[in-house]
C-alpha cells in the first residue's frame, strides 16, 4: 500500500507542473490520476476499518477511565521545622510523626483509601460520607485527609500500619457493605469482620485485571523538603502525582511505626 500511495503522490505531483508543450503527458497523467484516486481511498478506508477492528487495537483507543491524582505525606520532626516527606513506598516511623493524604479525581471514577492500624482497627479514610451517603466523589474537587490542616498523628501503638488504595471504574460495593458490617459490629466481632475486609482486598486485586498504571506527574523532589514556612496543603496538591489506567488499579503502602 505503501508503494501505491508513493506512486500516486508522484503523479499528482506531476499533474500540478504546468505542461504547455507536451499535452500527451499531462493527459496520461490525467487518465491515471483518476484510476489510481478512487483505488487508494478505497484501500485506505480499508486498511483502516481492518485495523481500528482489531481487539487489541480497539481497547489502546479506549478512553483511559480510572485517572485521579494523590500524595500521601509524612510530616517529621518537631512542628516549628518539620521536615515534609513525599511516601510513595514502604516506610519506617516514629511515634509523634504526622501524616495526611490528598485525592483528586480526574474522571468519574471511584478510590478507596482503607487504613489497618497495627491492632487491626479497620478505617476508610476516603470516601468518609457515613454509611448512608450514595453520592459520588466529585470530579476535580480536592479532597484532603484529614480536612483542612489537621493531621494525623501516630500514637504511642507501635507495629506495622498499612494503608490500602483502591481505584476502579465500577463501585465497589461488596466492599462497602463489608466495611458497613464492620462499622455495625460489636467490639468482639471486629477482628473477624477486619479479616474479611483484607481477604475481600486481596480478592478484588487477584480478580480484576491490573494493568500498570502510568504516572504522569511523577514526584519530582528527592524524597522530602524542611521548610518550616511551607503550607502542608500547597505542598502536598505540588507532589501529587498522576495515576491514570484503564479500569482498576491499587497501592499498599506499610508503615514500620517504631
Amino acid at each position: 500500500m505503501g508503494a501505491i500511495i508513493e506512486h500516486f503522490l508522484e503523479f499528482a505531483c506531476l499533474l500540478a507542473r504546468p505542461h504547455p508543450k507536451n499535452s500527451y503527458v499531462r493527459g496520461e497523467a490525467m487518465k491515471f490520476y483518476r484510476i489510481l484516486f478512487p483505488c487508494t481511498v478505497m484501500i485506505v478506508f480499508s486498511a483502516f476499518f481492518m485495523i481500528c477492528s482489531n481487539p487489541v487495537f480497539s481497547e489502546n483507543l479506549e478512553k483511559e477511565k480510572v485517572c485521579f491524582r494523590w500524595a500521601f505525606a509524612a510530616i517529621k520532626g518537631p512542628l516549628n521545622s518539620p521536615e515534609f516527606v513525599a511516601v510513595t513506598k514502604d516506610i519506617s516511623l516514629e511515634t509523634g510523626d504526622r501524616l495526611k493524604f490528598f485525592i483528586q479525581l480526574q474522571t468519574e471514577c471511584f478510590v478507596y483509601l482503607f487504613y489497618r492500624s497495627s491492632k487491626n482497627e479497620m478505617v476508610m479514610l476516603f470516601p468518609n460520607k457515613g454509611k448512608k451517603s450514595k453520592t459520588k466523589s466529585k470530579t476535580f474537587q480536592k479532597y484532603y485527609i484529614p480536612r483542612g490542616q489537621a493531621l494525623f498523628k501516630l500514637d504511642e501503638n507501635t507495629g506495622t500500619e498499612t494503608f490500602y488504595l483502591l481505584a476502579s471504574n465500577q463501585r465497589l460495593k461488596s466492599l462497602e457493605t463489608l466495611y458497613n458490617q464492620y462499622q455495625a459490629a460489636k467490639i468482639s466481632q471486629k477482628d473477624e469482620i477486619a479479616g474479611r475486609i483484607i481477604a475481600k482486598i486481596r480478592k478484588i486485586k487477584k480478580d480484576r485485571i491490573i494493568r500498570r498504571a502510568k504516572a504522569e506527574r511523577p514526584v519530582s523532589i528527592a524524597g522530602s523538603l524542611r521548610d518550616p514556612s511551607k503550607d502542608i496543603i500547597a505542598w502536598l496538591a505540588q507532589v501529587a502525582e498522576k495515576i491514570s489506567t484503564k479500569n482498576f488499579y491499587t497501592r499498599t503502602i506499610t508503615i514500620e511505626h517504631k
